[in-house]
């Protein structure tokens, strides 16, 4: 009994496991291999920040982001990308996070799927399904952010907004919480199935 009572512990824990998974809060980009455009690009540099804003269509613990950075050309070059929330009024508002990173090294021009995957799995950010938020890149050298095949956003250049501007391509995922109520159902089920067992 004591073995048939922990396999069904160990397979209620496994479908909690499995409740949790990664989804999209946002993104932009179109299946491979032509995930963006190729042909043009948002210049990242020292004074010239590029942002764009975003609304989750999922809440979660953030685990990381797909960002469209390249170069003109070989070598990679460094770049930083920043979270933000938004103001209120379709600007930046509180600074979340940041990361440091490379870009992928590749002509902006010919490549069309080549991505830069950021880990921000040990964040510790939760992004809530509605609210807005910023992403923003700078870089020590020029760097390029390709834009997305289609859509536009609230768009950060340097210091200016600019409205309704073509976004560069990225994808932000989280790692979805089942809500309560699906915890609670998983969890009467398990003791149904404890039960049933005993009773067997």
């Amino acid at each position: 009994m004591f073995l048939s009572n922990r396999s069904l512990f160990v397979a209620a824990l496994s479908m909690a496991a499995l409740s949790a998974q990664a989804v999209d809060a946002f993104s932009n980009l179109d299946p491979a291999p032509d995930s963006y455009n190729g042909l043009v690009a948002y210049d990242v540099s020292p004074n010239n920040r590029q942002g764009f804003q975003f609304t989750a269509v999922a809440g979660g613990m953030l685990t990381g982001f797909q960002v469209a950075m390249n170069n003109l050309s070989s070598p990679a070059r460094q770049f930083n990308f920043s979270l933000y929330e938004d103001s209120g009024s379709d600007t930046l508002g509180t600074f979340l996070f940041s990361w440091n990173q490379l870009s992928t090294g590749v002509d902006y021009n010919t490549t069309r799927s080549a991505l830069v995957s950021i880990d921000a799995s040990g964040s510790g950010i939760n992004i809530v399904n509605g609210a807005k938020y910023w992403v923003v890149a700078n870089a020590e050298l020029m760097t390029f952010w390709n834009t997305a095949n289609s859509g536009t956003a609230m768009h950060l250049m340097g210091d200016t907004y600019i409205p309704n501007s073509d976004q560069g391509a990225y994808s932000v995922q989280v790692e979805a919480v089942p809500e309560p109520a699906s915890m609670v159902a998983l969890g009467l089920g398990a003791v149904a199935l404890l039960r049933r067992r005993r009773a067997a």
